[in-house]
């Protein structure tokens, strides 16, 4: 079996390693929730809420907005804020041309999958920015993720606190099941998105790294979404920089080339025109 080892995170190598949480919590000026809207950002906002003894101001909740989303995500963290009476900072980094940008790094780089760039230019770089004018000022900042050792290996070999690209961090649910964030949210009375009940959840409904099952809920649940998913890979198939390229597709990417009723055979062309028999899109050649 394969191991993972943590080359990127590194410990805080002094005492705050051995420090309770709520210990650790309350050294700092500001804490900043990343949050996605997803189960494990909500669980760690209401562990953080609970320990952090600060003023309520200096938790600072934050959303990097991307792309293409769930229709109603917006209408989804109006009701947080209300539910949880917190207010969610929403960062956009490229304001309303946040699609053009996107379309143009797709030419470039192809379908994000295993190599992320979505994920580091939508979410992580302008959170980044946002932490980086509150460390400027003189504040001492705390990131709070919501990683959990149990989604897979990679994760249950990350270190749950200490520095991240310079930057101080904790996972507070890091050793929690997937049982027990549901019942701390439960309990709080808060309702998760619907994409859950569907079989799906939170983030990009379009992202490579979804299983075979999730993209076949997504065709059948949100065809125009799922149809845009494939017009996209597609397109970045036909970029030169990706074709010549340099980035392999994983697993997640693979699937999108193939009949989700099956998950064995290609998508052909005349496949392709059965499942989309209203398209108008020029993309469609792309598939084998």
């Amino acid at each position: 079996m394969k191991t993972y080892r943590d080359r990127v995170r590194k410990p805080f190598g002094d005492y705050r390693d051995g420090l309770s949480l709520r210990r650790l919590l309350n050294l700092y000026d500001c804490l900043v929730v990343r949050f996605s809207g997803g189960k494990d950002s909500i669980a760690s906002f209401l562990r953080v809420r609970d320990l952090w003894a600060g003023p309520a101001d200096k938790l600072i909740v934050v959303h990097g907005s991307i792309p293409i989303d769930w229709p109603d995500a917006g209408e989804y963290l109006d009701y947080l804020e209300s539910v949880l009476k917190h207010p969610i900072v929403r960062i956009a980094k490229f304001g309303d041309d946040s699609m053009r940008a996107f379309e143009e790094r797709l030419e470039k780089w192809g379908y994000p999958g295993a190599n992320r760039w979505c994920t580091s230019t939508f979410k992580v770089s302008p959170l980044e920015g946002y932490v980086h004018k509150l460390l400027r000022s003189g504040r001492r900042v705390l990131s709070i993720y919501g990683n959990r050792a149990q989604e897979s290996r990679q994760r249950a070999a990350q270190r749950p606190r200490g520095l991240w690209n310079g930057r101080d961090f904790v996972f507070p649910i890091y050793k929690w099941s997937t049982e027990k964030v549901l019942e701390s949210i439960d309990r709080q009375g808060v309702k998760l998105h619907h994409s859950y009940a569907q079989g799906e959840r939170m983030g990009c409904p379009v992202c490579g790294n979804r299983s075979a099952g999730e993209w076949d809920m997504l065709r059948k649940r949100y065809p125009k979404i799922w149809e845009q998913g494939v017009h996209w890979y597609g397109r970045s198939l036909k970029a030169d920089n990706y074709r010549k390229g340099g980035i392999a597709p994983n697993h997640g990417l693979k699937i999108l080339s193939r009949c989700s009723t099956c998950a064995t055979r290609p998508l052909t062309a005349d496949r392709a025109k059965l499942w989309f028999p209203n398209c108008k899109l020029k993309d469609l050649e792309w598939v084998a």
